[in-house]
């Protein structure tokens, strides 16, 4: 049987953040009062950290709600249909957070068991102690762990000029859309891998005009790939090309607070900026 792993204080809270990138959700971070998941919109809406108490009860919650996103028909298709005080409303909540309690403890986030059992308790008293019943909660809560623990694996190591590429790709082909009909955020993309790589930078310990010599190329993948025209409108595939952007913001997410990725970053682009300096002078 393989070890558990164990991580450091700082490293806790570093592996919920990446379940959560790994998603792909919509997560929205805001000044309210509650948390919850729209279904209609598909998005996630949760209060500031600084509303609550502790860190873990953040993360607890958020973790719940992205529960309750596994359950949208185009995932794992649950009933989420159910109004309050409904039985269909309680089994979710009852997945939900015996799977934030299984998430949280895959992430090795701080749980707290006094709060999780009241509440399981709170709406298992609203139901008929059924055990079939029970059992059938607690295996839609696994596939929603198991369902969240895959897109973690699914999240393999794509260097920063790739994901550069491909955001700047997405970005030109969706220019000759409406607003409307483009995802949120596409445009802004290739700037927030590089803006988030700058960050990544100033870790390698190099002079000014490394750095500089980094950021040009970046920039001139960005620029060459914008300039190119466009494809062409072609409605059939825009639900292919929502569905890899949301996979690109996501593999971004994930790599910009993944150690890993990011060191395996800092490699790649000091060897792809010496190759192509090597090219340049050997051209000349």
């Amino acid at each position: 049987m393989p070890e558990i792993p164990t991580y450091v204080h700082e490293e806790i809270y570093e592996k919920a953040e990446q379940i959560i990138a790994a998603s792909g959700a919509n997560v929205f971070t805001e000044k309210i009062d509650r948390a919850f998941f729209s279904p209609m919109e598909d998005e996630i809406h949760v209060p500031m950290k600084e509303y609550f108490e502790r860190l873990e009860d953040y993360y607890g919650t958020l973790l719940h709600e992205l529960t309750h996103w596994t359950g949208h028909h185009t995932r794992l298709d649950r009933d989420l249909s159910g109004i309050f005080g409904s039985t269909s409303y309680a089994r979710e909540e009852l997945v939900a957070e015996l799977s934030s309690v299984f998430l949280s403890q895959s992430a090795n986030v701080p749980v707290n068991f006094e709060n999780n059992a009241a509440y399981l308790q709170n709406w298992i008293g609203a139901m008929k102690e059924d055990p079939k019943f029970l059992f059938s909660v607690v295996a839609d809560a696994e596939k929603a762990h198991d369902y969240l623990q895959g897109k973690m694996y699914e999240m393999e190591y794509i260097p920063i000029t790739s994901r550069l590429e491909e955001a700047c790709q997405l970005a030109r082909d969706f220019s000759v859309y409406k607003n409307y009909e483009k995802p949120r955020g596409v445009d802004n993309l290739p700037d927030i891998i590089i803006n988030n790589f700058k960050k990544t930078v100033k870790e390698l310990d190099l002079d000014d005009k490394e750095v500089t010599k980094i950021f040009d190329n970046l920039n001139s993948i960005k620029i060459s790939i914008l300039e190119q025209k466009p494809a062409e409108l072609n409605y059939e595939k825009l639900a292919a090309m929502r569905d890899q952007f949301v996979l690109a913001k996501c593999r971004q997410k994930f790599s910009k607070i993944n150690p890993e990725f990011l060191e395996k970053d800092k490699k790649h682009i000091l060897s792809y900026v010496n190759k192509k300096s090597h090219v340049n002078e050997k051209g000349r």
